[in-house]
């Protein structure tokens, strides 16, 4: 078992650094289309996908386009009367969070990080959760907001919009990765598709939170956690 657990580390570290390769080769970091630096979006994906061809992850379970829309559409639906994150004032302090809380004795269910300095400090402020599989309920936090509007992104990706052209250079460009990837780890991912589906989340997303902090015009923004943001190149 500890040979095992070697060989798939020394596979894992291997590829790791073939991908580094690639980067520098093609300068992923800096490349830009449409405004968006594509490539720390899907690096995560890009990677998983390789090393699940490998065997050195398991693979992801796919679902239907219309499957999926139906379960976003329904937290979309929900989102417009519960807790909408547009409908909101101004406030001085804006709180994005996990939505990870834990329960307190049989109290509510409490944002260990946030909560505690909403305890202490009398803010001005309103507390938005990240969308996910449900929101712990009941929660300690007052003035909260869900963000399960935000699926909206997910539901342009899977619709295909809004349209994203590419140029002819550009796409020579990523067929060139495509072919590194293939040479390098055997396996073919369709980069082209990739990128337009996070540019079609960078547009979505944007407008979606510009709307929400011309709302409230923050003097502060706190991002608790980072992931489940992601990195949308404002």
């Amino acid at each position: 078992m500890k040979k095992s657990n070697q060989y798939q580390s020394s596979k894992y570290a291997k590829v790791t650094e073939e991908l580094f390769e690639i980067e520098d080769k093609f300068n992923l970091f800096e490349s830009v289309i449409d405004k968006t630096y594509f490539w720390e979006m899907i690096r995560f994906d890009v990677q998983g996908e390789i090393l699940s061809s490998l065997g050195l992850r398991g693979g992801t379970q796919s679902n239907s386009h219309l499957n999926l829309c139906i379960k976003y559409g329904k937290k979309i639906i929900k989102n417009l009367f519960v807790k909408n994150p547009f409908s909101v004032s101004d406030h001085d302090v804006l709180f994005f969070t996990s939505g990870r809380r834990k329960k307190m004795g049989y109290d509510n269910y409490w944002d260990i990080y946030v909560d505690p300095i909403l305890e202490s400090l009398d803010l001005d402020y309103i507390y938005f959760e990240k969308h996910g599989d449900k929101h712990s309920a009941p929660p300690k936090t007052s003035n909260i907001k869900y963000l399960d509007l935000i699926y909206l992104d997910q539901v342009g990706i899977k619709l295909g919009v809004p349209s994203v052209g590419l140029s002819r250079k550009q796409k020579k460009y990523i067929k060139k990765i495509e072919r590194e990837i293939k040479d390098r780890f055997s396996v073919e991912i369709d980069l082209i598709e990739k990128i337009k589906n996070t540019i079609r989340s960078r547009k979505i997303l944007l407008s979606l939170y510009n709307k929400i902090l011309d709302k409230i015009d923050p003097n502060l923004v706190i991002v608790v956690t980072s992931y489940g943001y992601g990195i949308q190149n404002i």
